[in-house]
């Protein structure tokens, strides 16, 4: 897919906010784990989605998708995973941690997903074996069968959302008490947790980051209404913020859950201001450059630093952003720069340095997921029209993204 982008002075009204793509995934990898049927309300309707419930229905699981609300049951599910979509998408490798406690192994390809450098899912495949599971790596297939230890602890190096809901996946219906440290209790992870003490987990966590499973027998169906897409609300506020004269409000969202993305765009002189369920965003003239830490939850997350980094290139003055989760997170640098963008990555420091730039239009390729939408925001800052090539991956985690750019007066073209 390609789209045309052209200069836009601002964007106003109401959006409504998705469902959480981050969330929905793996909630729909977790209906493995009972042979009754789980009904997700809220679900995205993006194209991970689509590939998600493909891969599911490979394996013998049958759904139904009616509006935002997909139910799904998995009576005897396959431990073998053999379908190539799972290198589709990153969010597959959930398919370990829910059929390894369904099925006490799998056989299955390795995840794929947007490129962002170095991502080995070494910390998952170290939690499986710390909860007693052998791993044999193949060229192609991992292949995992439970050992029968009842004993578990384990301990990431440093926090995973990935890692966390899959050992929570995989031990929850294990004999014994497990204990996972330095969990990650990102929203996400939390509205798991939500959904698997519905289905009859016994999971405690606490404020140290520490999660105990008590494991159960078996688990049951029960209903869900996923969180809103934090990536989702946060794009569309730094997007408002890229944009001179733009007055947005976005709905329905939890402030507290981004309030460091709030935070981070007052910084820059905006104006934000919290309602019950909504957020607006009111731009100002002269956007102010800042030093942004990119960490796990609550520090700004990394999903948002590509976006961030497009807006940017309009502050009056030398902005550093340092992403410490995905430090390879960089394909837009080098497609910024055709724009005319004052960006470079410097390299002994690994810090995104970013300058006030006068943007104008030119032909970009989209490397990956968010890389798109910030080249789509960079498009809507430059002067004359912007070419976005690959646009397709917009749609991995934007749920009808031209038509809600578009209600919201941003000028923006399938071509």
């Amino acid at each position: 897919m390609i789209v045309k982008v052209s200069k836009t002075t601002g964007v106003h009204g109401e959006l409504a906010i998705s469902g959480s793509k981050n969330a929905s995934l793996p909630a729909l990898c977790a209906s493995l784990l009972t042979k009754e049927w789980l009904t997700l309300e809220n679900v995205p309707l993006i194209d991970d989605i689509y590939k998600m419930l493909a891969i599911l229905k490979s394996i013998g699981c049958e759904y139904t998708v009616e509006n935002h609300t997909v139910q799904i049951r998995s009576p005897n599910p396959n431990h073998k995973v053999l379908t190539e979509v799972v290198g589709d998408i990153r969010a597959s490798y959930y398919l370990m941690g829910a059929l390894l406690s369904r099925k006490k192994k799998v056989l299955i390809g390795y995840p794929g997903g947007c490129n962002l450098g170095k991502r080995p899912i070494d910390f998952h495949l170290k939690a499986f074996h710390d909860l007693g599971y052998r791993i044999t790596e193949e060229e192609k297939f991992l292949h995992i069968v439970y050992n029968g230890t009842k004993k578990h602890r384990l301990r990431f190096v440093k926090e995973t959302v990935g890692g966390t809901i899959n050992a929570l996946f995989a031990s929850c219906r294990l004999e014994g008490v497990t204990v996972i440290e330095n969990a990650s209790l990102e929203p996400e992870v939390i509205d798991i947790i939500e959904l698997l003490n519905k289905m009859g987990a016994k999971i405690e966590k606490n404020d140290n980051h520490v999660i105990t499973v008590t494991g159960v027998k078996k688990l049951k169906g029960t209903m869900h209404k996923v969180i809103f897409d934090r990536m989702e609300a946060g794009s569309y506020m730094l997007l408002a913020s890229s944009l001179p004269n733009s007055n947005l409000t976005i709905y329905p969202v939890d402030a507290s859950l981004l309030r460091t993305v709030i935070s981070v765009i007052r910084s820059t002189k905006t104006k934000v201001k919290i309602m019950n369920d909504s957020i607006n965003i009111v731009s100002t003239e002269n956007l102010q450059p800042l030093n942004v830490l990119i960490g796990p939850y609550p520090f700004f997350p990394t999903d948002l630093q590509q976006i961030l980094s497009a807006m940017l290139l309009r502050a009056q003055g030398k902005s550093v952003i340092e992403d410490t989760v995905f430090p390879g997170r960089i394909s837009h640098i080098n497609e910024l720069k055709k724009l005319g963008g004052n960006i470079y990555l410097d390299e002994p420091q690994n810090k995104i340095v970013i300058n006030k730039s006068d943007l104008i239009g030119a032909r970009v390729k989209a490397h990956d997921l968010r890389c798109t939408f910030g080249l789509i925001v960079a498009g809507g800052m430059a002067n004359n029209s912007t070419i976005v090539e690959n646009a397709e991956n917009v749609l991995r985690g934007y749920e009808n993204p031209i038509l809600k750019l578009k209600s919201i007066g941003f000028l923006i073209d399938e071509i």
